[in-house]
Formats: structure tokens, C-alpha cells, sequence
């Protein structure tokens, strides 16, 4: 066994990316202040960065800045930490704000790349569970799960039906989809949701989604349009 876990390879880290943070809850400690907790998803980030937080409830399109003073990963502090580390990030200030489930942390500055942003609706593709027994169409509402957040989200068109092996279209506009169906929708959150391109940050653009706490589909987000901040 340990011959074959020397055989493993360590898998390649979008370290060059911007920096992106799936966080997970944010804590008071006493006598240590505020602290962020979540998967670095894609970057780096040190002691000094200031963080946007996305999204941040006190309005659909406001963001929120706190300042990294320190991180720990598995409570030994770091001087960085990269894509694939889990961490603690100690933040100022340390006040406790609202901080829904499913934030997405990015480095705010001009250097930093472009930061997370609020979907107003994203194009994804979907796969149709074998088990779900109703129909999907348009009007209906799911629930969303996203490394975290968890939003009603309601499709909004359904563009294409596409063959499950190929992925080529058969069929444009269906009416509705059934269990096994693969197709690319439009899907429109009711809450603040932060969703990235599947293929520019995996672990942001890939979701389930539940209806009665029974899972419905599974999908890859293709495109997003951002919720414009000066609405």
C-alpha cells in the first residue's frame, strides 16, 4: 500500500489564477478576533491582502473589504496559502457582519484580477438524475448547492436538449426535461448566489440541485452574467 501511494501524483493547483476562497463559515474568537474559514479554490493569498466577500447581504450588488492579518492551515499559522489548502484567515475587522454560507472570498485591488462577482443568471449544463420521477420546465424552482450555499434558483429557458454520449443538439427549446435528460439551461437565482465558469474555476462552476431534499440534476456552469453594481 505504501509503495502505491508513492505512485501518486500531486495534482496540478491553479496557484496563477486569481486568488478565490470557498469559505465556509466566519468565527469570533476571543482574543483572536474574526476568522474566515474555507478552501483556497484558485491563487494565493498572505498576510496584508484585503478580501472582498461575495456576496455580502446588505444589498443584491454591495461587496464587503476585510483585511488578512494572519492565516493557519490545520492551526499552524502560514506565511501563504495556496489553491487546494484548507484554512483559517484572520480577518479585521473583526466585528461580525452578515456572512451567508456560500461566500466567496477574492483579492480586492487593482493587481489582484477581477473579483468574484453576484450571478443575476448563469447558463449551465445539466444532466437530468435517472431517479427523478417529474418534469423540469420552465417556471420551476430548485434549490442550488454550491460549495456551501444553498439558493433557489429558477430556470428560466431551457435552450437545448443535447445526445448524453456526444453532446451534440437534438433538439432546440424542448418543452420540458425528464429523467436522463442532458441539456443547457438558463437559470436564474432568487438570492444572492456567486457561481465562476466551470471551466475557469472547477470548484465554483459545479452544483447540484434538490427539490424537496431530493436531488433533481447535477450541472457545469458555462457562462454567467454578473448582477450589474450600479443597479
Amino acid at each position: 500500500l505504501l509503495d502505491e501511494i508513492e505512485l501518486l501524483t500531486i495534482p496540478d493547483r491553479p496557484v496563477d489564477k486569481p486568488f478565490r476562497l470557498a469559505a465556509v463559515d466566519r468565527y469570533g474568537i476571543p482574543g483572536v478576533g474574526g476568522v474566515v474559514v474555507g478552501t483556497v479554490v484558485s491563487g494565493r493569498v498572505r498576510p496584508g491582502t484585503d478580501l472582498q466577500l461575495c456576496p455580502h447581504n446588505v444589498s443584491p450588488s454591495s461587496t464587503h473589504v476585510l483585511t488578512c492579518w494572519g492565516i493557519e492551515r490545520h492551526w499552524i499559522p502560514t506565511d501563504e496559502a495556496t489553491a487546494g489548502d484548507y484554512v483559517g484567515i484572520k480577518v479585521t475587522p473583526s466585528r461580525r457582519t452578515p456572512f451567508p454560507k456560500g461566500t466567496v472570498c477574492s483579492a480586492a485591488g487593482r493587481n489582484s484580477g477581477p473579483p468574484a462577482k453576484l450571478a443575476d443568471t448563469f447558463e449551465a449544463e445539466l444532466i437530468v438524475v435517472d431517479e427523478h420521477k417529474g418534469r423540469l420546465q420552465v417556471g420551476c424552482t430548485s434549490v442550488v448547492q454550491r460549495f456551501g450555499a444553498h439558493v433557489p434558483c429558477k430556470l428560466e429557458q431551457l435552450k437545448s436538449k443535447m445526445d448524453k454520449q456526444s453532446g451534440k443538439e437534438i433538439e432546440s427549446e424542448p418543452r420540458f426535461l425528464v429523467a436522463g435528460d442532458r441539456a443547457i439551461v438558463v437559470l436564474r437565482p432568487l438570492k444572492p448566489l456567486c457561481v465562476e465558469k466551470e471551466s475557469e474555476y472547477p470548484r465554483l462552476g459545479r452544483f447540484v440541485m434538490y427539490d424537496h431534499r431530493e436531488l433533481v440534476a447535477v450541472g457545469l456552469v458555462k457562462d454567467v452574467t454578473s448582477v450589474d453594481a450600479e443597479k
